[in-house]
């Protein structure tokens, strides 16, 4: 799960979904040009993450959403300026906003493939590298590749229990209790 950037699409043994925040940045621009199209689709998206974080998407409600959102994009495409010949080259020239409906219907499947065991955006997975990077301007980096390592792996199980509602400080408390029991350190 990405956002629109060519580059990634130059993976071709991987499946691509776009990550739903940066297309919804995209509206959220549009809006702010006033386009009416693109309030409809914000206000869709931010109802759709309510309900993803719920896990309240199911395969009777997609087939909504995905005829929803094409009857939305088919009416805005009608209303969008059509492309404009280039005097520099034979190219047509495209408006910002036409180029992000034509993404949207051809990428469509792509980017609503959202449900109960997929996430909405990648966000999640951005906020873990948040740490390292973090640590990384404040002590300016780690003395040794193994330092590294373990800091990686001590965040990555205090993450995965944060995601999963539990408390970090508890579970490193029984972890703590655990390994001085163990006949190894006793």
């Amino acid at each position: 799960m990405h956002d629109r950037l060519p580059l990634y699409n130059q993976f071709d043994e991987a499946t691509h979904l776009y990550c739903n925040t940066h297309i919804m940045r995209d509206f959220q621009s549009l809006c702010e040009q006033n386009y009416p199209w693109a309030i409809r689709l914000l206000r869709a998206y931010r109802q759709l993450y309510k309900m993803s974080k719920e896990k309240a998407i199911d395969s009777r409600f997609k087939v909504r959403i995905d005829n929803w959102f094409d009857n939305i994009i088919a009416e805005a495409l009608k209303k969008e300026p059509p492309p404009k010949l280039n005097s520099n080259n034979d190219k047509p020239s495209k408006t910002d906003s036409r180029l992000l409906l034509e993404f949207f219907q051809k990428s469509r499947e792509q980017i609503l493939a959202f449900d109960k065991s997929m996430p909405f955006s990648n966000i999640s997975a951005k906020q873990s590298f948040r740490h390292v990077k973090t640590k990384m301007k404040v002590i300016g980096g780690f003395r040794l590749i193994e330092g590294a390592k373990t800091y990686a792996q001590c965040q990555a199980v205090i993450d995965t229990w944060r995601k999963r509602g539990q408390s970090a400080y508890e579970n490193i408390k029984i972890s703590l209790d655990v390994w001085q029991l163990s006949p190894k350190y006793a």
